[in-house]
């Protein structure tokens, strides 16, 4: 057996020291990362400061006296990717990132979007709006019985309906 390991992977002990440093886990375990995941303590201390910060001295000097540590993100956060800081793009949520994707796609009237009837709903949303405003078609691929897409169908789908495939 290998002993090289993924760069994606931990070993028990630095799972050990993430999960100490993230209080929550000894008690529960928690799924629900999509939207709000478990808070690490270095995140919450780092909150909790900036937040006392901002009661001191008010949220827009508390982030210009900061902004050598917010401007820092893109390239930390690109060294750890390994990639160039112009390739980081930060947003508030998911949901902005993707609307700010997705208006940045020059959609025309026929463009077909195909998508799942288990995309999150503030993206079906935003498809709708789509189709208003630009005359996009949403095509739905459909599930499995057991859950998740049909892979096949969805294959058929595009194949058939999207602008550019290779037919």
């Amino acid at each position: 057996m290998s002993s090289h390991r993924s760069p994606n992977s931990f070993s028990a002990e630095e799972l050990e020291a993430l999960r100490a440093d993230t209080p929550a886990c000894r008690r529960l375990i928690h799924f629900n990362n999509a939207g709000a995941a478990l808070m690490p303590a270095p995140v919450l201390e780092a909150a909790q400061a900036h937040l006392r910060l901002e009661a001191e001295v008010g949220g827009y000097e508390a982030a210009a006296g900061r902004s050598h540590a917010i401007s820092a993100f893109y390239d930390v956060t690109a060294q750890l990717l390994g990639c160039r800081p112009e390739n980081i793009a930060h947003t508030a949520n998911a949901t902005d990132a993707y609307s700010r994707a997705l208006s940045a796609i020059p959609f025309e009237p026929g463009d077909v979007l195909v998508t799942t009837r288990n995309d999150y709903i503030s993206n079906q949303i935003a498809f709708l709006s789509l189709h208003r405003r630009h005359g996009v078609e949403i095509v739905h691929a459909p599930d499995l019985p057991e859950g998740g897409v049909d892979v096949a169908e969805l294959e058929v789908i595009v194949r058939k309906d999207v602008r550019g495939w290779p037919r």
